[in-house]
Order: structure tokens, then C-alpha cells, then sequence
């Protein structure tokens, strides 16, 4: 049987600065100091969209009002195997601060 860890990310792109954020991994975690878009797991009984607002509030302090689903991709890491939901972010209220 193939499990996978449910990971959803949201691309949150800014077309006045024409900037897309991304974040670096804070030491201690896995990959860390690599860049990333940011998202996390998705908790179990948990819908994706759910995910995605509850991480971007928790990480950034960035409330999602739109998104929608580009892509799902199956990726294997040596140490696990994820299933990464992409999101492109539409709306928001916030400015992105790191909070983590």
C-alpha cells in the first residue's frame, strides 16, 4: 500500500510587485534552510482548503479569502513519500510576516 503525507501549498503572487512568496525551512526541521512555498500537512479530517488557510494564518498571519487547485503531484523522498497539493491564492487580507 502507497501512503503518503498530504502536504498542501499555496503560491501567493502579488502582480502589482510582480512577486511570488516563498519561505526558507527553519533549522530543526526537515530539509532545513531550503525554500519553499508555504502550506504544511493536512490534519486528518481536514479538506485542503482548510489546510492551506489554517497554515497561512498559523506561519504568516495571512488570511485566505480565494484559491483554487493547480496541480497534485506525487513526490518520494528518501526518508517519505508525499502527495503535494497546489494552491494558487487568489484573495487575501494580511501582510505575510514570518511567525514561525
Amino acid at each position: 500500500m502507497d501512503t503518503r503525507i498530504r502536504v498542501v501549498v499555496g503560491i501567493l503572487y502579488n502582480s502589482d510587485k510582480d512577486k511570488v512568496l516563498i519561505t526558507k525551512r527553519t533549522s530543526g526541521k526537515f530539509l532545513a534552510g531550503y525554500w519553499e512555498f508555504p502550506g504544511g500537512k493536512v490534519k486528518n479530517n481536514e479538506d485542503s482548503f482548510s489546510a492551506l488557510s489554517r497554515e497561512f494564518d498559523e506561519e504568516l498571519g495571512v488570511t485566505i479569502k480565494t484559491a483554487s487547485r493547480l496541480v497534485e503531484i506525487n513526490h518520494d523522498y528518501p526518508e517519505e513519500k508525499v502527495l503535494l497539493d497546489v494552491w494558487k491564492i487568489h484573495d487575501w487580507d494580511g501582510v505575510p510576516s514570518n511567525l514561525e
